[in-house]
Order: structure tokens, then C-alpha cells, then sequence
């Protein structure tokens, strides 16, 4: 496998997020406009949003983290 197949595999849509997540698509729309979760827009008005898995597995961690110390 080439480097940008591997690059390639890491690359997110929000629908993918979602269904490896549980998390809403709206919810993560949300946290990609307001920065909580790093993210690249794809050009235009309704371009779609495209994540790295390193990205959702930290902010995973995050939440993690955060139940856990509550």
C-alpha cells in the first residue's frame, strides 16, 4: 500500500465519524465550525467537513477522560 493510500484511509467524512462514534452528525457539523473538533471544510457554502481518525480517537480520549474524572 502507498503512503497516500494509508493518508487516505485516515481521512474522515462527518458520516463516518458518526457511525464510528454514536455521535450525531449535527453535533459534529457543530464542533467542526466552532473548532472543538479539528477538522477541514471542503470549499463552497455547504462543503462538507473531513477529519483525520487522529483527531476523533483524541477528542474520543477527551471525553474519556472528562467522564471519567466527574
Amino acid at each position: 500500500m502507498s503512503n497516500l493510500a494509508a493518508n487516505e484511509e485516515d481521512i474522515l467524512t462527518t458520516a463516518q465519524v458518526a457511525e464510528l462514534t454514536g455521535w450525531s452528525v449535527t453535533s459534529i457539523n457543530r464542533w467542526a465550525a466552532a473548532g472543538v473538533l479539528p477538522a477541514t471544510k471542503l470549499p463552497g457554502r455547504t462543503g462538507p467537513y473531513l477529519f483525520t481518525r487522529g483527531a476523533v480517537a483524541e477528542r474520543l480520549r477527551g471525553r474519556a477522560t472528562t467522564a471519567s474524572a466527574s
